[in-house]
């Protein structure tokens, strides 16, 4: 792969790791690597680099959705129980 350009500035890109990237709003991603403009400092990711970010972040919304689905469950067999504890 050849150097990243900033199509803004013309510049070539600095390889860099952000610690922590919202790629999707509410779900952090943490080791992401990336490319930085020297010059106007904005984030330039390659096609690979955003296919990695988009299946991280739909793997964290699927163990997301499992939890929620397990709060969900748990209070509702509490709330049964709760019930039919009442009734006798």
């Amino acid at each position: 792969m050849g150097p990243i350009i900033c199509t803004k500035d013309k510049v070539d890109a600095t390889e860099i790791v952000l610690n922590s990237y919202e790629y999707e709003e509410g779900i952090p991603l943490r080791n992401v690597p990336a490319f930085k403009c020297p010059v106007c400092e904005e984030f330039i990711f390659t096609e690979a680099q955003i296919d990695e970010m988009e299946r991280k972040t739909d793997m964290i919304k699927a163990e997301m959705l499992a939890f929620e689905r397990k709060v969900t469950l748990t209070m509702r067999l509490d709330k049964v129980g709760h019930l039919v504890r009442a009734g006798r």
